[in-house]
């Protein structure tokens, strides 16, 4: 009997099913060591990061910022200029 490889793969077979070795938890799930090691390859981009980090922020800052400032808007000038407009004096 021959194993599947990579031409017989079609997705939704019985060969989708079968647990992969990559699927396995071999190790904690925060190693200190490993993150050590990792930020000794991240540390020259350490002014990226940050300028990106700032970046992402302010872009979900204002991205969040935008239905409120219209809720703001509808709720305080909106609303009220049409009840002043529709009520009789």
């Amino acid at each position: 009997m021959r194993l599947p490889d990579a031409r017989d793969h079609v997705l939704g077979t019985a060969y989708d099913l079968l647990p992969h070795p990559e699927d396995e938890v071999l190790g904690r799930l925060y190693d200190r060591r490993m993150m050590r090691r990792l930020l000794a390859y991240v540390r020259p981009y350490t002014v990226h990061f940050i300028s990106g980090r700032r970046a992402h922020d302010a872009l979900v800052g204002g991205t969040t910022a935008g239905p409120y400032l219209i809720k703001v808007a509808i709720d305080r000038y909106i609303l009220f200029a049409t009840i002043a407009l529709a009520s009789p004096s």
